[in-house]
């Protein structure tokens, strides 16, 4: 009972204390995180409305959309910055929809598209058939009372009754707390299945990200120059993609689908009422799938656009 009462003193101390450095740390930084993080959102959602009138603008000549190619070659053209086109993908099978999009903006009409963007930390999504984006331009909505002031106010109230109770429920001293084991590294995950782009085609790692940590996410990036390959797994969903020469990024079952491999390799499995998400994106069957189709993959990559071509 004694070793029960101080292993939750700890825990409530601990969330104390990180309460109360929240709190400082929300009054201190309120004049520039959110500032800047809407900032950039105002940026990405002009390159969103840059990339999505190309789009309009060639479906209104061409009556069809552009294939992903077509949007790349016109993507190198845009301005280099942060958060420009040129890092966006262009994705036009519902398939590849993430379904949380469906619930948010409806289902797709015929012809719709998806502009994907990954920020540094999470994807941001512009879904044409809305004409609207994920991408959160309202500073209040980043605090949960509106403002980091007040957020600040009530994390330290909270924080200061936590240690309170923590305090009242403390045991005499000299007894041990078993320590907390970190998060997982998911590092391990990238190690399990793609290892042998190190060991058995030459390839380095080149970078690795895993923070902040949300769900099981992480994008990885190999090179073997003039290849680079680049893997992100997004809540369970494993996406790989190639580039040359530092060339656009274009996905990997995007490639297959050209040189005639068939989605229907993998099936569909059910998820929710009655949608369906293709079980290709296991991270199994991904991994799989690129040591299979690797040689495959980088033959049929084409290469990048040369300046003034």
């Amino acid at each position: 009972m004694i070793v029960l009462r101080k292993l939750a003193s700890g825990v409530l101390g601990v969330v104390a204390v990180l309460l109360v450095c929240l709190a400082i740390a929300e009054v201190l930084s309120w004049s520039g995180g959110v500032e800047r993080t809407v900032s950039n959102a105002h940026e990405i959602g002009r390159a969103f409305g840059q990339a999505s009138a190309f789009v309009d603008s060639f479906f209104k000549s061409h009556s069809r959309l552009p294939t992903e190619s077509e949007f790349s070659a016109w993507a190198v053209t845009q301005t280099e910055s942060v958060h420009s086109a040129k890092n966006f993908q262009f994705i036009t099978s519902p398939s590849q929809y993430p379904p949380e999009l469906a619930q948010r903006f409806g289902p797709p009409s015929p012809n719709s598209y998806l502009l994907r963007y990954w920020r540094g930390e999470w994807f941001e999504y512009y879904a044409s058939w809305a004409k609207a984006s994920t991408l959160e331009l309202n500073p209040k909505n980043f605090y949960l009372l509106g403002s980091s002031v007040a957020d600040g106010i009530a994390l330290l109230a909270l924080g200061l009754l936590v240690a309170v109770v923590a305090k009242g429920v403390l045991p005499p001293p000299n007894l041990n707390i078993e320590r907390y084991k970190p998060m997982q590294d998911f590092r391990a995950d990238l190690n399990q299945y793609f290892s042998y782009l190190e060991k058995e085609f030459g390839f380095s790692l080149l970078s690795f990200s895993d923070q902040p940590k949300a769900f099981d996410n992480f994008m990885a990036t190999y090179s073997r120059a003039p290849i680079d390959i680049r893997i992100i797994r997004d809540r369970s969903q494993v996406f790989i993609e190639f580039r040359r020469d530092s060339g656009p990024w274009l996905q990997k079952d995007v490639l297959l689908e050209e040189i005639g491999v068939p989605r229907g390799r993998f099936p569909n499995y059910q998820v929710g009422d009655g949608d369906e998400l293709w079980s290709g994106y296991d991270i199994k069957n991904q991994s799989a799938d690129l040591r299979l189709y690797l040689g495959a993959l980088i033959e049929h990559l084409p290469p990048a656009a040369q300046p003034g071509s």
